[in-house]
């Protein structure tokens, strides 16, 4: 019986390889001189995989077992793997029809990357590790027309608690079978957005905002969400009116060292680190858009004395001159009270030159980075020392100050700078009132 059918008769169709898979009766896997093709129902139908493989002569199959992984030898092209074919092994009929499938989830391992020696940045040899992440590998059926249905498909993961530790958007779904990735991470920190030039420096300009860039390599560890423990997560997949669910099994390295407890103890004050980090943003936040309320009264300010010194101030609308020249000083007076907390928060002088790290000292935010760096983002498994600890502590206590602080001067000074602001006719920011 010939089982070839949907393989193209050519003088490449001659094939090499064939293999079985291990976990489900009557896939087939097989290689040819010139492509690589699955089958679901024992030879009778044919597939090519070609996503990313080039044409060329297959000569060998091997299924890793432990990963799931299909590791395809070629002539000529070297050493092809794809990863995670689980997807395959659910795939069906079926999953055509319906309008969303959630395919089960292999276990995902938080590897540590181990450093790799020194080679020729024009190697012929070199490859490309896989994501380390958890793989989604999910269906769409018909694209629903419904006017509720949105483009893109979104994820949450939540840990064993139910506690929503992450959620994130996929690009705009696609019919068939799609894949997303999780990189295994909690939610990171905010992102601070600077809404002004730095102090004396207007040759920096800001249109909406711009990004608070530390620009020190020690510091973009701890910009990003802390790996999780190991356990088991579940993810949801909202797409249109339907909610799918998986779990997934997330382990620890096997190299590392590290046991569980250190690992929770990492994570632990890792996240802790990351929910400081949070509360620093907010505060410059808070604080520049305070110094853009500054900006904005200012230059009306000045376009009313310039007005009034040429025409005249309008009667009843408008601040007599001389209140408005003295409220000038006001608006500098309160915000050099906001610059001396908001110096304390970061490096006010961050302009986004590489040079930066070498003007001025690192401040609360850069610290938090720091630290939250030497704990998880770039380490190996092992329990945070006590001097991590202590520095924790103590740049928690700074925080705390600084809130009590930036707390205070709303209440009184920014409080009382919106009240004269009113009695003059000025527009009030909304942030002063």
């Amino acid at each position: 019986t010939r089982v070839s059918g949907d393989i193209p008769k050519s003088v490449f169709s001659y094939v090499h390889v064939v293999r079985e898979d291990p976990v489900r009766k009557g896939m087939l896997y097989a290689g040819t001189e010139n492509a690589l093709y699955v089958s679901l129902d024992d030879g009778a139908h044919w597939i090519e995989i070609n996503g990313g493989l080039p044409h060329a002569p297959v000569s060998w199959l091997q299924i890793q077992g432990h990963f799931h992984d299909l590791v395809v030898a070629t002539y000529g092209r070297g050493f092809w793997i794809a990863d995670d074919i689980t997807y395959l092994r659910a795939m069906a009929d079926s999953l055509g029809s319906r309008r969303a499938t959630l395919l089960p989830m292999r276990a995902a391992y938080r590897f540590r990357k181990i450093s790799t020696p020194t080679a020729a940045t024009n190697s012929l040899v070199s490859g490309d590790d896989p994501p380390l992440a958890a793989t989604m590998n999910y269906t769409i059926g018909a694209l629903p027309i419904d006017s509720t249905a949105k483009d893109s498909v979104q994820f949450r993961v939540f840990d064993a608690s139910g506690a929503l530790i992450r959620k994130f958007v996929t690009a705009p779904a696609k019919r068939g079978l799609n894949r997303a990735l999780w990189d295994l991470r909690y939610e990171g920190p905010r992102k601070a957005k600077l809404r002004t030039a730095p102090p004396g420096n207007a040759s920096v300009r800001v249109f909406d905002s711009r990004a608070l860039v530390p620009w020190d390599l020690d510091l973009v560890g701890g910009q990003v969400g802390p790996l999780v423990a190991p356990g088991t997560y579940t993810v949801a997949m909202l797409w249109a009116r339907d909610t799918l669910r998986q779990t997934v099994a997330v382990r620890r390295d096997p190299n590392s060292e590290g046991t569980d407890a250190d690992i929770a103890a990492q994570v632990t004050l890792a996240l802790r680190i990351r929910d400081a980090l949070n509360e620093t943003v907010a505060l410059i936040d808070e604080s520049e858009w305070s110094r853009r309320g500054f900006e904005q009264l200012r230059t009306t300010l000045r376009e009313k004395i310039k007005d009034a010194r040429e025409f005249g101030p309008s009667p009843g609308r408008d601040p007599k001159l001389a209140d408005a020249e003295a409220f000038l000083k006001d608006i500098d007076a309160v915000e050099k009270k906001v610059l001396a907390i908001e110096g304390k928060l970061y490096d006010i002088a961050l302009t986004g030159a590489r040079e930066d790290a070498f003007r001025t000292p690192n401040q609360l935010y850069e610290k938090l980075a720091s630290v939250g760096s030497d704990v998880a983002a770039s380490s190996a498994d092992f329990r945070p020392t006590d001097q991590q600890n202590e520095v924790y502590g103590m740049l928690r206590k700074q925080l705390d100050g600084l809130k009590v602080q930036f707390g205070q001067l709303v209440t009184n000074d920014l409080s009382a700078f919106a009240a004269k602001a009113a009695r003059l006719g000025l527009p009030v920011p909304v942030l002063f009132q």
